[in-house]
């Protein structure tokens, strides 16, 4: 075996910063703690718009996903003054991993699946660790955004888990 030079070491003490970066949790300030620990219970994440228009229920489909693996999400929008269903406008949902700088490796589908509600699919969270889930609508009321905080656990090959 050769010697290590100094350029491989420095190399090597980066790759080890990042990936001690990718296992640091991110503080969810701001969030409130009960969304986030609903969402851990049954997989629906509730949080509200900026702009206090609307108020978005995000239900993950399997909850929790699997690292790696597509899931889709099923989201109501609702008006944040009567919490009735929106009408029809626009919707994105995305989510991303502020503290690493990048979203998903995927973009998703948004379609209209009733009054206020859209199925997304084509996620995929790529890693386990903080990510930031995120929905925009518009319509006829405005337009309005949110994001809550997603720890999203180590997953494990489908059908390699406990029966």
């Amino acid at each position: 075996m050769g010697r290590l030079n100094v350029e491989t070491l420095l190399c090597v003490a980066a790759m080890a910063c990042m990936f001690a970066a990718c296992d640091r949790k991110e503080a969810s300030a701001g969030t409130p703690a009960a969304a986030v620990d609903k969402a851990s219970d049954n997989g629906q994440l509730t949080f509200p718009g900026k702009q206090g228009k609307f108020t978005f229920e995000v239900h993950l489909r399997p909850h929790p996903p699997v690292v790696g693996q597509f899931f889709k999400a099923v989201t109501t929008v609702r008006d944040a003054k009567t919490n009735k269903p929106v009408g029809d406008g626009t919707f994105t949902l995305d989510a991303t991993m502020p503290s690493h700088g990048h979203g998903m490796m995927t973009e998703p589908k948004h379609k209209a699946a009733g009054p206020g509600m859209w199925v997304s699919e084509g996620m995929k969270l790529h890693m386990h660790g903080p990510w930031r889930i995120s929905a925009v609508f518009e319509g006829k009321d405005g337009k309005d955004s949110g994001h809550i905080k997603w720890e999203q656990p180590p997953g494990t090959p489908a059908g390699s888990g406990p029966k």
